[in-house]
């Protein structure tokens, strides 16, 4: 299977099959703990307008995320994996907006067929997914904060994870996970900021405790997961 880590900008210069958008910090994270704590469908906004018009095809739906790395006041939750992956918080639908991964998702969408939420969190179910497509399709590996940030080790940490997984069958994810870590977008989670809980870092460094590949669909405006 040919597999490219690309970044967000490059998708539409050549043609790929599918496509995994990897947002270690958090977004992918995020909507793997919304998929594992019951919620049905999450509605994936590329922009605030986006925001509006999926508010308006779905008034029941909630609005969690964040801009900048920080939570709206309007949005019941952040984007936390720690806080909505427990469960308790009564969401079945919602509407997501991240900094990086939704609008890379967008992108995504539009550039391949197949669209699949990437992280540590669900590497297996992944790798699991594109071997359905076979051998032939070019898959794409995006590290989504290339969106806003120079650097994104944490994403192609995961990226460089998924590659040895999919072309050798194993590996262990430990040194990548140190790369996580050692990262500097995970400095804010160590800082004891209400907006980056060190629990949400824990979260996005533990391995294959979701089972779903979390492959998109395409909506009125937007993309989405749903449970199947």
């Amino acid at each position: 299977m040919p597999i490219a880590i690309v970044s967000p900008f490059e998708l539409a210069t050549r043609r790929f099959v599918a496509a995994v958008v990897v947002d270690v910090l958090r977004c992918t994270v995020t909507v793997a703990a919304c998929a594992k704590s019951g919620v049905a469908s999450i509605f994936m906004a590329a922009d605030s307008q986006d925001v509006v018009k999926l508010l308006e095809d779905h008034p029941s739906a909630q609005v969690i995320g964040e801009d900048g790395g920080r939570r709206r006041i309007q949005f019941r939750f952040g984007n936390s994996p720690s806080q909505l992956g427990t469960g308790g918080h009564g969401l079945r639908e919602v509407i997501l907006l991240s900094s990086n991964g939704t609008p890379v998702m967008a992108e995504a969408q539009r550039a391949t067929d197949v669209v699949l939420c990437g992280s540590f969190a669900n590497a297996s179910a992944v790798v699991a997914r594109l071997a359905e497509l076979g051998e032939e399709p070019d898959v794409a590996l995006v590290p989504a904060s290339i969106w806003t940030e120079a650097e994104a080790d944490e994403d192609w940490a995961c990226c460089e994870h998924l590659v040895e997984l999919i072309s050798r069958g194993t590996g262990s994810a430990a040194p990548y996970l140190e790369r996580v870590r050692r990262a500097p977008a995970a400095r804010k989670f160590l800082e004891d900021d209400p907006a980056f809980p060190a629990a949400d870092l824990d979260w996005c460094t533990r391995v294959d405790w979701c089972d779903d590949a979390l492959e998109l669909d395409k909506v009125a405006a937007g993309v989405r997961w749903r449970a199947r």
